[in-house]
């Protein structure tokens, strides 16, 4: 009996579970198809407590691409490492962009061919709290090592003019 009724709760919490989810799927979709909003624009609903996560997100500006941060990744099987790259936009607002995984190989920017030239930017806003995982070692901000994602941390490690005004979360940008 005791086990049918272990059984009876774990499948009921699931089901519980399952409709959580289902309805926080509906919600990025919905968000995905609104059309996008200013870096600033973002902000100011973020301010006023609303929830931007997934929230796109269009702006033109500039990538920082001498300030990366660079976070272990895999890519295709392989290490890798996922590029962080601060992005000074025409609002003057700073934000981290997450611009994809590329192979150990091309961790470098100048292997990359970037260009500093004025780009106009799509992204979705995501909301990375500090997530560390119980095996992940520490951050070495010093070294532009990232395990784990620390946005105030890898805001701090980057040089922002006082002026600017910073977006406390990642743009995970869009091909």
């Amino acid at each position: 009996m005791t086990i049918a009724r272990g059984a009876h709760t774990l499948g009921a919490w699931q089901l519980f579970r399952l409709a959580e989810k289902e309805a926080q799927l509906a919600d990025i979709a919905e968000r995905s198809k609104a059309p996008p909003v200013s870096l600033s624009e973002a902000l100011t609903r973020r301010d006023k407590g609303i929830d931007t996560e997934f929230d796109a997100v269009k702006m033109r500006g500039v990538f920082d691409h001498a300030s990366e941060r660079h976070k272990l990744a895999s890519f295709e099987g392989s290490p890798g490492w996922q590029i962080i790259t601060p992005f000074k936009s025409d609002e003057g607002i700073v934000a981290l962009v997450d611009r994809g995984v590329v192979p150990a190989d091309l961790k470098d920017a100048a292997k990359r061919n970037e260009n500093p030239v004025p780009v106009e930017l799509n992204a979705v806003v995501r909301a990375h709290g500090q997530e560390r995982g119980f095996f992940d070692p520490d951050n070495d901000a010093d070294g532009n090592l990232w395990y784990w994602w620390d946005v105030p941390a890898m805001l701090s490690s980057v040089a922002i003019a006082p002026n600017l005004q910073v977006a406390p979360f990642i743009l995970q940008e869009l091909p």
